[in-house]
């Protein structure tokens, strides 16, 4: 992430190196001891707070730098100081952290439940939050853990433009499916509205997921030619494309865990000339947006011949 915490939230306070709190939250806790619910609010951010530090403390074993953890009024977040983990499948690990985390303490707390050392309400309590919170946040959809694993798997096959598209819609769906059903329970009810503010918190955090799709987008423009030379060796992607395919397709296929290979062929499926990720973010950004694939080669060899 490139802004601080205080850069987006302003008021937000440094409690600990990586806790931050929004004073706001003291009427959250408040209205729960006038409401006899301050036990249960406590429990349910107490479980969030495990869930996220899991994801923190897995995010520095595999050192991937984190901005925080910021505790707001609607929920509890870790933050990365990058915009996005270059390798999938860290990715994946710090994503099924949290969850593994709400698994844990469902399974330390059946056990003191099994020998009756706390056999409470409230232990009944924390086990159902966990179970919510954990299968909650499995749900695949952005930015929730499971959309998150999701999303890293389909990035080692496809390449992280394209995978974005494929979860954009995977999301929208899911955020259907929630709304159906929210409204179900809601009118079964008549007051249980939990599931109708997870579907309105998909639809908000989608809009802000395109926007960062886009910044990382224009990051792996930029860091093309990094990721070989940081490394000197890289795993490589190859892909054949007839000339007359606009070279601007090419960018749904980029990655930052693997450097693009393009052959491209002529109508006799004839090799014309081999281009690189390079070849085709220059390409673009010199011939302009429109340009084919066959006129890139034949550009870039008159210009090398040159």
């Amino acid at each position: 992430m490139e802004r601080s915490e205080r850069e987006v939230y302003p008021t937000i306070k440094k409690i600990f190196k990586y806790v931050y709190i929004h004073p706001s939250i003291l009427f959250i806790f408040a209205a729960a001891f006038f409401t006899d619910n301050l036990i249960r609010i406590f429990t349910l951010y107490g479980i969030v707070m495990i869930h996220e530090m899991f994801h923190l403390m897995t995010a520095h074993v595999l050192k991937v730098k984190v901005e925080g953890i910021s505790i707001m009024p609607f929920g509890i977040t870790m933050r990365l100081k990058d915009d996005y983990i270059r390798r999938p499948e860290y990715e994946i690990i710090i994503a099924f952290a949290g969850p593994f985390s709400n698994l844990l303490m469902i399974f330390i707390a059946l056990i003191v439940k099994a020998y009756c050392l706390w056999d409470t309400d409230n232990m009944t309590f924390f086990i159902f939050s966990n179970t919510a919170i954990g299968l909650i946040n499995l749900i695949p959809a952005l930015p929730l853990d499971g959309g998150r694993i999701l999303k890293a798997v389909l990035t080692l096959h496809w390449g992280f433009a394209r995978t974005f598209t494929i979860m954009e819609k995977v999301t929208k769906i899911m955020i259907g499916l929630l709304g159906v059903w929210g409204i179900y329970i809601l009118y079964m009810t008549g007051f249980n509205f939990s599931v109708l503010l997870i579907s309105c918190f998909l639809i908000f955090n989608l809009t802000a997921e395109r926007r960062r799709n886009h910044l990382v987008m224009m990051k792996e423009i930029v860091y093309c030619k990094q990721k070989l030379l940081e490394t000197g060796i890289c795993t490589a992607k190859t892909l054949v494309v007839l000339h007359h395919i606009p070279a601007r397709r090419l960018l749904r296929y980029l990655s930052y865990h693997h450097f693009l290979v393009i052959t491209v062929m002529n109508d006799t499926m004839s090799v014309m000339g081999i281009l690189t990720e390079v070849d085709i973010i220059e390409g673009l950004i010199r011939y302009g947006y429109e340009v084919k694939m066959g006129e890139m080669v034949e550009e870039r060899w008159v210009v090398g011949s040159g």
